[in-house]
């Protein structure tokens, strides 16, 4: 039956399933997609620290035309610019941190190959059954990791669409007024 967390106790695997072998494909699977998963947010991650990082250079290396800009348009407009440009400048370095956290997120789990081992020396279908519990455990578990994963990097780019966006705004602003 089931057991306390709701998962198919191990007696009930082995005398349900005439083969764990075919359990064990589909987890291998499922496994496989999780650890692409993972691969697909690095890269992701990786573009967008690259691309933040060019947009910081960009505001640093043009830092005096900004100032300029902000500036040169009176006391109302200056303040209303001003506060824009650190929105905008906060944005950019909070969607950097959030890149920099999902790039540092590990603890990816992991076969157990000893066990596994271990177990080939009583029987094949333990040795099935073994792996085929530690790999549903580990794909729950880097299922997990890569959803954090996800959520802050969706939370990093949203915030720097707005700061690009408030960058935008000053330079529009400046070109009207």
């Amino acid at each position: 039956m089931l057991d306390i967390n709701g998962i198919v106790s191990l007696e009930m695997r082995k005398s349900k399933y005439d083969s764990i072998d075919i359990l064990l494909d589909i987890v291998k699977k499922e496994y496989d997609v999780e650890n692409d998963e993972k691969k697909s947010i690095d890269s992701r991650t990786g573009i967008f620290i690259t691309l933040t990082m060019a947009t910081i250079v960009f505001i640093f290396n043009n830092a005096n035309n900004i100032i300029h800009i902000v500036t040169d348009k009176g006391e109302v407009y200056f303040y209303a610019l001003y506060v824009i440009l650190v929105l905008a400048v906060s944005g950019i370095f909070i969607g950097l941190l959030k890149f920099v956290t999902v790039a540092s997120i590990n603890g990816y789990a992991k076969i157990n190959m000893r066990d596994i081992f271990y177990q080939i020396t009583l029987g094949k279908d333990n040795a099935s059954m073994l792996a085929y519990i530690q790999y549903e455990k580990i794909v729950d578990t880097n299922r997990d990791i890569n959803r954090n994963r996800y959520k802050i990097l969706e939370d990093g780019i949203t915030v720097l669409k707005w700061a690009v966006l408030l960058f935008g705004v000053v330079y529009i602003l400046q070109l009207f007024f």
